[in-house]
């Protein structure tokens, strides 16, 4: 029973970690990922499924909390809302939001 066991579950997390990695690199952001253009890691997830895989998570991610399109946590030219513009209509003058 054992050696039935262990392939298939070899196999369904070989499985599962590639579907993840596909999904991930789908919905990453173009400027986000990592050393290769977004499309060539897609390439590489689908050709290569379980290496690709585990090359796109541990060198292609983004990393947690990394800027996004140029965006800098403290003051880059990142985008900014309208409704937190100066120029917003019904925005006061005043700093204290009222």
């Amino acid at each position: 029973m054992i050696r039935i066991l262990l392939p298939v579950l070899g196999v369904a997390l070989a499985l599962g970690v590639w579907i993840y990695a596909l999904s991930d690199v789908v919905r990453t952001d173009e400027a986000a990922a990592r050393r290769l253009p977004k499309a060539l890691w897609v390439t590489i997830v689908l050709i290569v499924p379980v290496l690709g895989a585990v090359a796109w998570l541990l060198v292609g991610r983004p990393l947690p909390g990394a800027p996004v399109g140029g965006a800098t946590r403290y003051g880059g030219s990142g985008f900014v809302p309208p409704e937190d513009r100066p120029d917003w209509p019904g925005r006061s003058s005043r700093s204290d939001g009222q």
